[in-house]
Parts: C-alpha cells; sequence; structure tokens
C-alpha cells in the first residue's frame, strides 16, 4: 500500500505546484504587472519591484490552491485512468476510497498550510507592500492615508459618531492619541452635541479621551437653545469612546488583520451596536477558513471527475478546473452576502458551498464504485 500511495502522490504533487505557479503567474498578469509596469517606467529601483512582486504573491498563492488542486487531481487520475492503471489496482481489491486517500491527504496538507497563510503571512505581506506603495507615493507627491477610523456606539436611546482622520497615534512619552476628531452625540434621534479637536489624548485605564484645547463645538442639550462650546476659554472636555486597544482593531484594512484582530474588530462593533458591522467581520474570518479547505474539497471532486472512459487531455482538465472554480466562487460570494445580512450566520452561510462540493464529491466517488 505504501508503494500505491507513493504512485498516487506522484501523479499529484507534481501537476499540483504545476498549476499552482501557473494560476499565480495568471492572477499576477491580471492584476500586478500593470502597476509594477507603471512604477518601473516612473524609475522605481528593480529590487524594490522584485520586493513588491514577493510581497504580493502569498494572497494570490492562497486562493490558487484550490484550484490548483482541482486540476492536479484531475489529470493525475485522469493518467491513470486513461492507462487502466485504476483498473488494475480495482482489479486487485482495492478500493477507489482507498486508491484516493493519499490525494485527500495531500490535499488537508495544502488545506492547513492555507490556512496559516492567510492568518499570519498575508496580514504582514499587505503591510509590507502598501508600506512600500505609500512610501513611492509620498516621494511623489501624493497624499497617503493615515489610518482613519469610524467608530459608532449605539444604545437604545443614545448614539456616538466618532471619526478620526489623523488615525490612532501612539507616543513613545505618554498615553496614545488620535488625530483631527470629530464627535456626534445623539439622543432619541436627534443630534445632542457635537465637537471637534485636532487631538484627542486617551486617559489611561478608562475609555475617556481629552479633546485638545483647540476643541471647538455646540452643544443642543441646553432648554435655551444651542450652545457654542470651545477650548479657547480654558474648558477642557473628555469624551468616552473605546480603549485604544478596540480602536485598533478598526483602524486597519481587512486584510492586514489576523484572525485574531479580526475577532477583535467583530467584538468592538457588536458591542457599539454595530451588527453588520461585526457580522462583515465574522464573514471575513470564515473565508480564511472555508477558501483553504476548499483545496481538500476539490480534491474529492476532481479526483472521480478524473476517471472518465475516455482521455480529454490537459486541456478538458483545464476547463473543468475553471468552470468548477467560477462556480464555487460564485457560490462563496452568494452566500457571503448572505451572512452579512444576517440571515444565515456568517460562518455556516460561508461554509455552505464547501458542504455542497462536499456532497457532489461523494456522489461523484459512489457512481464511480458503481
Amino acid at each position: 500500500m505504501r508503494l500505491l500511495d507513493r504512485l498516487v502522490l506522484s501523479e499529484v504533487i507534481g501537476p499540483f505546484f504545476g498549476s499552482a505557479m501557473l494560476f499565480t503567474g495568471l492572477f499576477l498578469a491580471g492584476g500586478e504587472f500593470m502597476r509594477l509596469a507603471e512604477y518601473a517606467q516612473k524609475g522605481v529601483p528593480p529590487w524594490l519591484i522584485v520586493q513588491l512582486v514577493l510581497l504580493s504573491l502569498p494572497p494570490i498563492i492562497a486562493l490558487t490552491f484550490p484550484m490548483a488542486m482541482l486540476l492536479a487531481s484531475l489529470l493525475g487520475t485522469g493518467r491513470m485512468s486513461g492507462d487502466s492503471e485504476i483498473v488494475a489496482m480495482t482489479a486487485a481489491g482495492i478500493s477507489f476510497p482507498r486508491i484516493i486517500v493519499p490525494v485527500a491527504a495531500f490535499a488537508f496538507l495544502v488545506s492547513l498550510a492555507g490556512v496559516y497563510i492567510n492568518d499570519t503571512i498575508v496580514p504582514i505581506s499587505a503591510r509590507g507592500r502598501q508600506a512600500i506603495i505609500d512610501d513611492q507615493k509620498r516621494k511623489a507627491g501624493q497624499s497617503v492615508g493615515t489610518g482613519a477610523i469610524a467608530y459608532q456606539f449605539r444604545s437604545e436611546h443614545e448614539m456616538i459618531d466618532v471619526r478620526a482622520e489623523g488615525g490612532l497615534r501612539p507616543s513613545a512619552a505618554g498615553p496614545p492619541s488620535l488625530g483631527r476628531v470629530s464627535i456626534t452625540m445623539w439622543k432619541d434621534g436627534r443630534v445632542d452635541r457635537f465637537f471637534y479637536a485636532s487631538e484627542a489624548v486617551w486617559v489611561p485605564g478608562t475609555r475617556d479621551w481629552t479633546l485638545s484645547d483647540d476643541f471647538y463645538g455646540t452643544d443642543y442639550s441646553s432648554k435655551e437653545g444651542y450652545v457654542v462650546v470651545s477650548g479657547l476659554s480654558g474648558k477642557t472636555e473628555a469624551v468616552a469612546i473605546a480603549t485604544p486597544a478596540d480602536l485598533e482593531a478598526l483602524q486597519r484594512p481587512v486584510i492586514e488583520i489576523t484572525t485574531r484582530g479580526l475577532r477583535d474588530r467583530a467584538r468592538v462593533l457588536r458591542g457599539g451596536g454595530n451588527e453588520e458591522g461585526a457580522r462583515e467581520a465574522e464573514v471575513e474570518m470564515a473565508r480564511r477558513l472555508a477558501v483553504p479547505f476548499a483545496t481538500l474539497v476539490f480534491a474529492l471532486v476532481g479526483a472521480p471527475l478524473g476517471v472518465r472512459p475516455q482521455r480529454g487531455g490537459k486541456g478538458v482538465g483545464f476547463g473543468l478546473s475553471v468552470l468548477i472554480t467560477f462556480l464555487y466562487w460564485i457560490a462563496l460570494q452568494f452566500m457571503s452576502v448572505i451572512g452579512r445580512g444576517g440571515t444565515i450566520p456568517p460562518g455556516v452561510a460561508v461554509m455552505i458551498p464547501n458542504l455542497i462540493g462536499l456532497a457532489v464529491g461523494i456522489f461523484l466517488i459512489r457512481r464511480v464504485l458503481r
């Protein structure tokens, strides 16, 4: 059986890595090469362009693993089926499910690698890539985003809307601060107070932020009408917002956040009454698990599909892999929207395409057995 497993694996491993390189090259050519060519035309050093290419690879590789496994299993079992090797194995008393066990085991290991890449390597590479792009924009005199934060806290009768255009700014000498802060407080559906300040400094151990002395705003809570408030009179103002750790979970783009960071983001947003935002973070967490494990599902679908009465060649295998991946991607996108809407729990919604694929794989394996 060890010899059999080695034989089957040898038919799959080579095509898998070849297919992964092929699909990665196609994705790069379709999305990144134009940007890189533009950088080269502007005189960006070649070593920096190479660094950008390397940093762009992890998210692409994580997406190509399922496609590569599907094509590899199609080609591998298709070659063995065309040469009657599978017929010889089954005639020797070895069932088809046992024949594809090494394929499934290899696909499972690739799935685990995909989960690790999505959770650890992709966020790091995305941050590094964005840092290089921002640096080139600064050199070209273009404006660069500062990690603006938008946060809402909702309760039954009140809502606080916080926007920090300058983002969260750490400080080695003291507590962190927020830059260019605007705060709108609502009560019973009406604006109660509004503040703007160039800076807000965190009060350690609390959720309060002290506005800088240049703050100004309007207080509509007075019975006498609105009152203009300002720090020019020497008055200070502290507003309860959130802890720096909570705000940090909201600052970075989704691709730059680890799964743990996404979990924190969902907790912060749900604590603030933003269920839609929390579900969006939960959908992203589920996708980081579902897409890698689609590699295993695609292996179970591709292996029986490769067993055909007539050999169709590599072109048919490539076409089938693209078609199946396209259908899976449509289903994943559709169920992601359903998960964000809350009709179905996000984790369940995103996993439904994998469950459907698993059912199709089991059906195809049973068809081969008949």
